[in-house]
């Protein structure tokens, strides 16, 4: 077991859950820094921003301890997490990078199955990974291990030098990485039988959002849908498509359907929608029906209204959750 005081190592204290691997394909450049346009929720006007201010949670992934002799802050396994997703961006980076080469020089592309692999890992990672379900999980895990009280003599037997809430610390973030994964693995499953297909707008922009991945379904023509997928690039959008007809690689889609599909980013618990134009509200269609999706609060076990209260409630003390 290790654990490490704050001032024993460079702890990275912005931890991003929107890559900044992927805002940099929405983003400008602004004497040298990547920018994007921004409209936070209840707002109409946008602003330029940094990616590096976006996105992003104080130790969003890491727990932090309160020693009770020194009251110093001890962080167990200090940015494990946060560095275990470096690898998986900038492989989702190179892909993306090889799409838009292929698709401007022949409007087709290829790719390989470990790549389509990785870019199912990276999308469903995206889901899992928002403030939302962390803040929910390790309210959660807090309360399995109080509740685990034969579990918790053991641990402490077995370390007995070690503060109580360092154990905790200790259990959370290991708990925090098994259910990252699992969720992740599970929710890259569910787009196992889909066929991969690149949506290009034409003369228009995908604007993206806080929370990029949404999940479209209905019938069109008789022929029924289930899509997941995001903007990849404000002319790109990504989709895994679930259907047992025929899927063209590349479809061009007018203003409307952008619009429409832009609408997907609206509501819900995004906070914020992002573009590489200032007239981003002018693409998006706000009266379009957004998608149901209670069944991400379903795998862990919450109703989306308390796993909302809750994240509310953890988001308005403006406070980091310490193990005391």
């Amino acid at each position: 077991m290790e654990y490490i005081d704050i001032s024993d190592k460079q702890i990275t204290k912005r931890q991003h859950y929107v890559p900044k691997a992927y805002l940099k394909n929405f983003a400008i450049e602004d004497q040298g820094t990547p920018q994007v346009y921004a409209v936070f929720s209840e707002e109409i006007e946008s602003k330029l921003v940094s990616i590096d201010n976006i996105c992003c949670r104080n130790y969003l992934y890491d727990q932090i301890a309160i020693d009770p002799e020194s009251n110093t802050h001890i962080f167990v396994a200090p940015n494990e997490i946060e560095d275990s997703f470096i690898q998986l961006e900038g492989e989702y980076a190179a892909i993306v990078s090889k799409m838009k080469e292929a698709l401007l020089v022949r409007n087709d592309f290829e790719l390989s199955t470990p790549e389509i692999g990785k870019i199912k890992i990276f999308m469903s990672l995206l889901i899992w990974r928002n403030p939302i379900f962390i803040h929910i999980l390790k309210c959660t895990i807090d309360r399995l291990y109080n509740q685990d009280l034969e579990h918790i003599e053991a641990t402490r037997n077995k370390f007995p030098d070690i503060p109580p809430n360092l154990l905790v610390a200790y259990f959370a973030n290991n708990q925090l990485k098994k259910y990252l994964s699992i969720a992740t693995l599970a929710m890259a499953e569910t787009m196992q039988n889909s066929k991969i297909c690149i949506i290009k707008a034409q003369r228009s922009l995908f604007v993206t959002s806080d929370i990029p991945v949404v999940n479209i379904y209905g019938e069109k023509l008789g022929i029924e849908y289930d899509l997941m997928g995001m903007p990849i690039t404000p002319d790109l959008f990504l989709a895994f498509i679930d259907t047992d007809y025929p899927v063209p690689k590349v479809v061009t889609v007018d203003d409307s359907q952008v619009k429409r599909i832009n609408g997907k980013q609206v509501g819900g618990a995004r906070r914020l929608l992002i573009s590489n134009s200032d007239e981003l509200l002018s693409y998006v269609a706000y009266s379009y029906e957004q998608e149901d999706d209670s069944w991400l609060y379903q795998m862990i076990h919450m109703d989306k209204e308390t796993a909302l209260r809750e994240y509310r409630e953890i988001m308005n003390s403006k406070e980091i959750k310490y193990w005391k």
